[in-house]
């Protein structure tokens, strides 16, 4: 056991253990991975000053973090004992949005039609949200409902593809694999967040032990100890897309427009309101876009290859029934 760490016991006793950093899990591994690939690069000007810094001192270091690794992060989704992967929770917020996708679709279809009670309700959605063999029976609902003899002409009428019907049986099936990796490898992914925390705590500990080190060894070689920072890094700055949409006609503001984006991934549908507008706020945009529009009372409107100033406001404007 690296000398870092507490006993099984003393960690046991200890409760509702604090959190000392305001890093992400995933920013703090990734600075303690730089902070011990520094330490192996500069072993000798450390130990030189700081005897306590030697071979054994990093190698203690390194299993450190790789225990703090074999939790998950603190943005995992628990649910019913499973930690779910990245590559799982991906899957599931695809899913939930093409699901959100054709209940806005059969809003518009059927404006008399009782959707929640064909498609999911709120207490179901919720349910499938947090189990992933749920949210799987539910896209092959949707799928099926969607793909009918009796609905599949209305849907198509209004611009949801046989692609984007098919996207849905497709993400099905790749959550069910994904999924199937997950919970055969969670007995590997621990889940006590006080144990976690406290671990975390101790790699947070000795990065700072490490920075003030490095002040020393370093104090005449700015540009290396730079590379010793614990600051937490900036927000990204999010690409804005703000769709405005207006009938020909009458060059009025349309509510109840319903705009889908589509770049890197397909993005949550949103439904303009009396402004007739809808802002998207998106971190790594792609260059281009492709932009959906559907009304009730208009043909869809299809914008594709739109190109985006990254990181800056772009402004579209769509006049329906042009």
């Amino acid at each position: 056991m690296p000398k870092f760490l507490l006993s099984p016991i003393v960690i046991f006793m200890k409760q509702n253990i604090k959190r000392k950093y305001l890093l992400k899990d995933t920013e703090l591994h990734t600075k303690a991975s730089l902070f011990h690939s520094c330490l192996v690069t500069y072993l000798t000007e450390f130990s030189s000053r700081f005897l306590f810094i030697n071979q054994q001192y990093i190698d203690d270091f390194e299993q450190l973090i790789e225990s703090c690794r074999k939790y998950p992060h603190d943005s995992g989704n628990i649910a019913d004992g499973r930690v779910y992967t990245g590559e799982v929770k991906q899957l599931i917020k695809l899913a939930k949005d093409k699901i959100s996708e054709v209940k806005a679709y059969a809003k518009i279809i059927y404006p008399s039609e009782d959707i929640n009670a064909n498609i999911y309700n709120a207490k179901k959605f919720q349910e499938a949200a947090a189990n992933v063999s749920k949210l799987y029976d539910l896209l092959l609902h949707v799928h099926n409902f969607v793909t009918s003899d009796a609905r599949k002409p209305d849907f198509l009428a209004k611009g949801y593809t046989q692609t984007d019907m098919d996207a849905l049986l497709t993400t099905a099936e790749e959550l069910s694999a994904q999924n199937t990796i997950s919970v055969a490898g969670k007995t590997d992914r621990q889940t006590d967040t006080q144990t976690r925390i406290e671990l975390h705590n101790q790699v947070y500990d000795q990065l700072k032990v490490i920075r003030i080190c490095a002040k020393v060894v370093f104090r005449t070689n700015r540009a290396v100890y730079n590379l010793f920072n614990l600051k937490k890094e900036r927000n990204p700055v999010p690409t804005t897309i703000e769709v405005l949409v207006n009938a020909a006609q009458t060059n009025a503001k349309l509510k109840g427009a319903t705009i889908t984006i589509d770049g890197k991934k397909t993005y949550a549908p949103k439904t303009t309101a009396r402004t007739g507008k809808v802002k998207f706020l998106i971190v790594k945009a792609s260059p281009t876009v492709n932009i959906k529009v559907i009304h009730p009372d208009y043909p869809p409107y299809i914008l594709t290859a739109q190109k985006l100033k990254l990181k800056k406001k772009n402004v579209v404007k769509v006049v329906m029934g042009g």
